[in-house]
């Protein structure tokens, strides 16, 4: 009796297939994460640029002594002037301009010693979100000062 021998065709294994739908698999999930976290980066950076025009409202209203800053507000309307007494333009952004679902600004109406504390919620950037630091009891806000905007620390 005579055996046939059977002569492997060319093709590729089932399991070499699954290998390679398994790295293009682990390749693709690796670009989504990428790509996914540049777009939060970019949002974040939209919202410290926004923040960042603050810092020249807040001057413009404290250039005139008879001026002072609104006092806190909480998810400000379209509009709202930052200076108290006049309507110089500069206005407070909105929530949806910060790209959050939730605004406070805390503030120093003091001209002599002008600050803002934005409190942000619901940015798409969690490191942007308001936090409590529990070594400190502090909150991870934005800052406006007359020397600048201090950022949370991995927005």
């Amino acid at each position: 009796m005579r055996r046939t021998i059977l002569k492997r065709g060319r093709g590729f294994t089932l399991i070499e297939i699954m290998v390679v739908i398994a790295i293009i698999g682990i390749i693709a999930g690796i670009i989504l994460v990428l790509v996914s976290d540049s777009g939060k980066k970019a949002k974040a950076a939209a919202t410290k640029q926004s923040l960042s025009g603050l810092r020249s409202a807040m001057a413009l209203c404290c250039a005139n002594n008879e001026n002072s800053l609104h006092a806190s507000i909480f998810n400000p309307d379209n509009g709202i002037d930052i200076c108290l007494s006049e309507n110089t333009g500069a206005r407070f952004l909105t929530a949806s301009e910060l790209r959050a679902e939730n605004v406070y600004y805390e503030i120093n109406a003091s001209c002599s010693n002008p600050w803002i504390k934005v409190h942000v919620d619901g940015h798409p950037k969690d490191e942007c979100n308001e936090t409590p630091d529990a070594s400190s009891g502090n909150s991870n806000n934005f800052i406006i000062e007359t020397a600048g905007l201090l950022s949370p620390s991995g927005c």
